[in-house]
């Protein structure tokens, strides 16, 4: 059986922000095989055997369930399968940038000394330079849970809407999706303006597909010019006058906020 390096990582650079968020709607057991995986993937210098009874032994399930977690974590991105190994892209950089930086602290100790009577201090795993990217991360973690929630639960609410009117439900939100439903949020005022939107959407019969073949999807409607049109009302009922007809706007409305907030629902943990 492989076993682990004996002089493994001892430890490695973590952006908790990142990690939560490229895994939002993850379920839960594959979320934490990941996250055991890029330990193993560290301590194996980043690249990890691509040996099923090994790792679903460390993960302590069966090799049948370690495979569908693995073709799942593939799939998303989140792994590598180069020849015999399994890789990630982070760790790639983070372990380049390290070996650099030891390279340079061994190129350092083998310059002569200055103060010659002192004694060389003992060489240990060094611990790497401060990161910028980490730091401002580090800053931004007070505020990153309502963040994250917020596109998360934006996206699930449009998925309830979907659900009711027979839209094409959000399955993979990717990096370019995520900017573009926060910049409609900006515009609508948050996440009330982004639930006010949905509702707006859901009342109109075109919109609905109630008028010819066309029908709303999540692409469309997070799309600035046809966001601004909804906005402004060009896809209202025009036969009734009322962009909420079916049901008042306050019970729509507060049926799609109890959707927001009801959590992620099924939004897909592919982070493209």
């Amino acid at each position: 059986m492989i076993q682990p390096m004996k002089n493994g990582l001892p430890y490695y650079k973590a952006y908790p922000r990142d990690f939560i968020e490229g895994t939002i709607g993850m379920p839960f057991e594959i979320k934490c095989a990941y996250r055991v995986i890029l330990d193993m993937i560290y301590m194996q210098g980043g690249k990890l055997p691509d040996d099923a009874r090994y790792i679903s032994g460390l993960l302590g399930c069966s090799i049948r369930k370690w495979k569908s977690i693995r073709e799942s974590l593939v799939d998303a991105g989140k792994l590598n399968v180069s020849g015999e190994f399994l890789t990630n892209n982070r760790a790639d950089k983070e372990l380049e940038t390290l070996s650099k930086l030891q390279d340079n602290q061994r190129e350092k100790a083998s310059l002569p000394r200055k103060n010659k009577g002192l004694q060389q201090p003992r060489q240990s795993q060094p611990e790497p330079e401060p990161d910028i990217r980490e730091e401002s991360t580090n800053v931004l973690l007070a505020s990153a849970p309502q963040t994250i929630d917020e596109i998360a639960q934006a996206v699930s609410a449009y998925n309830a809407t979907a659900t009711r009117v027979g839209w094409p439900k959000v399955a993979v939100l990717s990096t370019a999706r995520r900017a573009s439903l926060r910049s409609r949020m900006r515009e609508a005022g948050g996440p009330d303006g982004w639930v006010a939107a949905l509702d707006r959407a859901e009342a109109s019969p075109f919109l609905r597909g109630e008028r010819g073949d066309f029908r709303c999807t999540f692409d469309f409607l997070s799309k600035q010019s046809n966001f601004t049109k909804l906005m402004e009302g060009n896809y209202d009922d025009r036969a009734n006058g009322n962009p909420a007809s079916g049901r008042s706007n306050q019970s729509r409305a507060g049926g799609a906020h109890h959707n927001l907030m009801a959590g992620f629902g099924d939004v897909a943990y592919r982070n493209s």
